[in-house]
């Protein structure tokens, strides 16, 4: 007798929901080629109970045409290959339902017993496929095709999850699109970074709009900082770039802990913790000519040991790490948090006061507090790096 679950009630369940984006989100950290990324996705989605066949389509211009290009797939090949062609085929005559769904930017559900191959024996009936736009800032890039053997096998909560799971999809393409795009940016000469900074900060938005913004003030106030340390031009540049960056990594962390609305609990708290090393993991194959990875990836060490991820202490963290320590609680303690509203400028530089040499670089911390008491120095959330 088969006790597997039914599709709906596997869709349903908010531990194997989890699971599924989990999944999607930890293949950016073992793959950094977009094509291999989707396919993987793909793989991931047919894991589960009624997804017979998955696959991608991208939108590309050719002869002043959109047309689709198949890019992933995965399940029942024969006749997830048939589907592909005739849809295709559909969409690039401007018919039928992929570009029905491009057009109205919704998801489509199909529920009709003649969806899919029933001309060979053996070969299944899909009663039900979804055909999902990949969104892009408003624009569709392509689209997230799932077929089922099941009859009405995608409901609403099924259409709000596969919503979710096709919004993480593009995150994660443009995530490696736009690595690509930074390592361009930085090795052409003269070409600036703002536009890629920019970009990878609006991804973070969709998922985190408060630690997007928290980036921008967090860069601001760090190069502040800096500049009132003395420091070189190149090294401000440096500085500022690690806190427009610093917290890119929380793009994996799953939107129910980013959002949470109380106390994060220990194993919440543990999974917040891993997003140093995701940031860096992310930015350091690019060939900055600035040490903005071990920054990155530091920010959150403090000067007695105790902060994470590895424990270190004193002269073994980066400089620039420090500084943006300090930007980083003055910033975070100043403004509203999902889970608590600002304590205030006030709090926050007490804070740095209280534990300059312990936790805080000292000298970083005088050149914080001067900044603020003598020069009048203001987080303005409106500001944008």
């Amino acid at each position: 007798m088969d006790n597997s679950p039914s599709f709906n009630s596997e869709f349903a369940s908010l531990s194997t929901q989890r699971l599924i984006v989990r999944e999607i989100s930890q293949l950016l950290l073992k793959i950094k080629d977009e094509r291999l990324f989707l396919n993987e996705v793909c793989a991931i989605i047919t894991h589960y109970d009624s997804a017979q066949y998955v696959w991608i389509g991208l939108i590309e211009e050719f002869e002043k045409e959109q047309k689709i290009k198949f890019v992933a797939q995965a399940g029942i090949e024969h006749t997830l290959t048939k589907d592909i062609l005739l849809l295709c085929a559909d969409l690039d005559k401007q018919r039928g339902p992929g570009h029905t769904a491009i057009q109205t930017m919704k998801p489509l559900v199909l529920n009709e017993p003649d969806v899919g191959d029933r001309g060979e024996s053996g070969q299944p009936v899909f009663w039900s496929r979804i055909i999902l736009p990949l969104i892009d800032h408003e624009n569709v890039i392509g689209l997230l095709n799932i077929g089922s053997t099941r009859p009405n096998a995608f409901g609403d909560d099924e259409i709000d999850f596969l919503t979710e799971i096709a919004g993480d999809i593009v995150i994660g393409y443009r995530v490696l699109r736009l690595e690509t795009d930074l390592k361009q940016s930085v090795v052409s000469a003269g070409k600036t970074l703002e536009n890629t900074i920019d970009a990878l900060t609006l991804i973070l938005s969709k998922r985190d709009p408060y630690t997007a913004s928290h980036q921008k003030r967090v860069s601001k106030l760090a190069y502040a900082i800096a500049k009132k340390l003395g420091l070189s031009e190149g090294i401000l540049e440096g500085i500022r770039v690690a806190g427009a960056l610093h917290d890119i990594g929380k793009v994996y962390v799953p939107a129910e802990i980013l959002s949470k609305p109380s106390k994060l609990t220990e194993g919440e708290f543990n999974i917040m913790k891993t997003h140093p090393q995701v940031s860096y993991d992310i930015i350091k194959s690019i060939d900055f000519p600035w040490p903005v990875a071990p920054a990155v990836l530091q920010h959150h060490e403090r000067m007695n040991g105790s902060g994470y991820p590895h424990g270190l202490s004193g002269g073994m963290i980066a400089f620039g790490a420090r500084i943006l320590a300090v930007a980083d609680v003055v910033e975070a303690m100043s403004s509203h948090r999902p889970y608590r509203p600002a304590l205030g400028i006030e709090k926050a530089l007490a804070e740095i006061k209280q534990n300059k040499g312990d936790l805080y670089d000292p000298e970083v911390a005088e050149a914080c507090l001067s900044l603020f008491k003598q020069e009048g120095y203001v987080i303005d959330g409106s500001e944008t790096v």
